[in-house]
Parts: structure tokens; sequence; C-alpha cells
């Protein structure tokens, strides 16, 4: 699917979502329960606050997991291609903009962090490698981006997946078609840009877990999504 299609069926999606819920909900963005959302979010934020400078939330959505920060000092930047996300992250005092994310409306090393929540996996392994490349030309040489995509590999994700999928059928809500990128491929390309892998967790929210060895047997049992920083070479 080209990324401008997959673009539109994100919008049709997440429009949905926040008919239904609202845009103060957490699961207007796609995520399923409140509570996992809020430790999901906790994490990230506790990763951010270890980098400093200028931050770019891509994929921003409403701006629920970076708008704290903003009231903490923090200058941070929104990229959404649904505008009433982006309208709505700047109503939490995020700089955003409406945008394709495969061709963002920055300059080169704009931006000391760059961040994508569970965001990647709604493209194939092609596209995603665009969207690192993209990534990669607006940070600045020494930055990072902080990458968090789904572990489709799982026994939870694949038990919690195939849920939902019949549950999804079941009430006619849409939903958005998921690659799986595994973990060490995803480092591949990363590392083809000059990216270096500076830290790497696996998160499970159900449970409220961070386990630090990607590749553990409870990573393989219980990670819902992997969490990686990566610094782009000076």
């Amino acid at each position: 699917m080209p990324a401008g299609e997959a673009d539109s069926e994100s919008d049709r999606v997440y429009d949905y979502l926040e008919e239904r819920f609202g845009r103060q909900d957490p699961r207007s963005s796609g995520y399923r329960s409140i509570r996992c959302f809020e430790f999901e979010a906790g994490v990230i934020r506790k990763v951010l606050r270890r980098h400093e400078g200028w931050i770019l939330d891509v994929a921003c959505g409403h701006g629920l997991i970076t708008g704290p920060l903003v009231a903490e000092g923090r200058c941070v930047f929104g990229l959404d291609y649904n505008s009433a996300a982006a309208y709505s992250a700047s109503r939490r005092r995020l700089i955003a903009v409406r945008g394709d994310a495969f061709a963002m409306p920055f300059n080169d090393a704009s931006f000391d962090v760059v961040l994508s929540t569970e965001f990647i996996q709604q493209y194939n392994p092609d596209q995603t490698r665009r969207l690192l490349a993209e990534f990669v030309r607006i940070v600045g040489p020494g930055g990072v981006l902080i990458l968090i995509w789904r572990n489709g590999d799982s026994l939870m994700r694949r038990i919690i997946t195939n849920s939902l999928r019949i549950v999804d059928w079941a009430r006619g809500r849409p939903a958005l078609k998921l690659f799986n990128h595994r973990f060490d491929t995803v480092c591949g390309w990363a590392r083809s840009h000059h990216l270096e892998i500076v830290d790497s967790l696996s998160v499970c929210p159900l449970f409220s877990l961070t386990i630090p060895k990607t590749e553990s047997l409870r990573t393989r049992l219980f990670g819902s999504s992997y969490l990686t920083v990566m610094r782009k070479s000076q």
C-alpha cells in the first residue's frame, strides 16, 4: 500500500476513534486501555527527560504523550497527517503542524530528539526504511531517535491481537493493517543509516513491566512493544 493510501486509511480509523472516545481519551489514538497508555507514556517521558534539546513528536496524535513535557519547559514540536489531531496537539501547546512523515516540512538537522511512538508498524519494510531515512535527515549530529513499535512475536501480543481482531470484526470497528518488524531487523536498518543503538528495552503495559533485555524469555512471552534509543553519528 502506498504511503498516501496508508495515511488516508489511518485518518478514517482515527476519525472513527475520535468520534467514539473524544480527544482527551488515549483510545482515540488507538490504545485499547487507558491504564496501559498511561504506563507506556510514563516510560517514554522518562526516557525523553534524559535527552536535552528540541523534541519532534512524529505522528503526535493529540499530543497526549509529549504535552506534559511542555509544562516542564521543553520545546516540543508535533507532526501528524490528521489535521484534527495536529490542531488538538497545538491546544496542548505543542508547536504542531499537519504534514507527511515521509517528507517532513523541516530542514535537515532541525531537532535534537525525534520520537516515533507505535507508528512504524503501519508501514511495510520498504516504507519503514524510507521513514527511518527521513527521521535521520532531521536529527542533528549527536541527536537521538527514540523509536517505539509493537513486538508482534511475543506470546502476549499474539493472543491480544488475535482476540481483538475477532472483537473488532464482530463490532464492525475499522482497524489498521499492521506489519511486524523484528527488533534485529529494525536495528539493522538503523545501523545502515549510521545510527548507534545506545539503549533498548521491552515494554509490557498490561503488567506494568519494563524488561531490559529485548531477547530474553520474558520479552518473548510478555513484551508488547520495543523501545530503542538510537544516536546519530557526529
